[in-house]
């Protein structure tokens, strides 16, 4: 399955997403759901407690065998995030976090990140998938403003949510 060349949907990612579901209408049957893969069909965010999954962040990835990859949950209650886990197979790194808990890897609390200068940091970025001229020369101007900014590297894995994990975790030279 393919919604386009370079926004891949693979029927792994469907199957991932049913079963997510599945596992989590069984304790949460009166939650909403939000998953990925339902495209222009999910659900609005509303104020019930609502679960949002991405079956498998970095499709390009798992398509390619690349280990970058990982499923995404999140909880919603009256539209804010109170919880959040990630779990990447290849490695076997489960993220959880809780609004104002703080986050922990594989069971173990994390420390706060400690950088509060850009300069002292790596930065995230994603290319996306509009390669349309417009939408090629936007990204071009971001990784233009990007790159020129003052920061220790810029650092794309594949996996939104993996790129996230790794600069929020690397602290500042940690």
């Amino acid at each position: 399955m393919e919604s386009n060349s370079t926004d891949l949907v693979t029927a792994t990612d469907v199957a991932v997403q049913g079963a997510v579901f599945a596992a989590l209408r069984r304790h949460y049957p009166d939650f909403s759901y939000i998953g990925e893969e339902d495209g222009a069909a999910a659900t609005p965010l509303g104020a019930s407690p609502t679960w949002i999954v991405d079956p498998i962040d970095g499709t390009a990835n798992f398509v390619a065998g690349l280990a970058d990859v990982c499923v995404s949950l999140a909880l919603a209650v009256d539209r804010r995030v109170i919880l959040g886990v990630v779990y990447s197979p290849v490695a076997d790194e489960l993220y959880t976090a809780t609004a104002g808990g703080g986050a922990a890897l594989n069971g173990v609390r994390l420390p706060p990140p400690v950088c509060d200068r850009l300069a002292d940091g790596l930065v995230v970025m994603e290319w996306g998938y509009d390669r349309t001229p417009a939408g090629m020369d936007a990204m071009l101007a971001a990784a233009r403003a990007v790159l020129g900014a003052p920061s220790r590297g810029v650092r794309q894995l594949g996996s939104g949510i993996l790129d996230i994990e790794a600069v929020s975790t690397s602290g500042c030279g940690r």
